[in-house]
């Protein structure tokens, strides 16, 4: 089951690189997953494409195979659910990415393991 990290506030594409680098070193990481977020028709738009362009770029300064997976509506999801639990407004904008990372990672692994034949995907890293 997949499980919230902390996110990456946008430090620009080498910082992101970096903080990915760790995380792959402390979780023994052997695939990267990214939200894909496609215009709500499943089309690409200048977003979708731009995240194209940086999982083929980790791709190649991580040595790593990098996915992108579907993201439409992940962070409403992830608002709704911490809804449910009574958080505050304020206290929820600040776990909405991690949940919906989380989300999107388990959406992934989700979708493999229902995929007749297809190889498992890695573990999620350990709590």
């Amino acid at each position: 089951m997949a499980r919230p990290l902390p996110t990456h506030r946008n430090r620009g594409l080498e910082g992101l690189v970096q903080a990915l680098r760790a995380l792959v070193e402390e979780y023994d990481v052997e695939q990267v997953v990214i939200g894909l977020p496609l215009n709500m028709d499943g089309s690409s738009g200048p977003a979708a494409r731009t995240v194209m362009d940086v999982a083929a770029h980790l791709e190649r300064e991580l040595g790593l195979p990098v996915e992108t997976f579907d993201e439409r509506l992940s962070s409403v999801d992830a608002n709704a659910r911490l809804a449910e639990t009574g958080m505050h407004w304020k206290e929820r904008k600040r776990h909405v990415d991690q949940v919906a990372a989380a989300m999107i990672l388990q959406g992934w692994l989700d979708a493999r393991r229902a995929k007749p034949g297809a190889p498992r995907p890695p573990p999620s890293p350990p709590p």
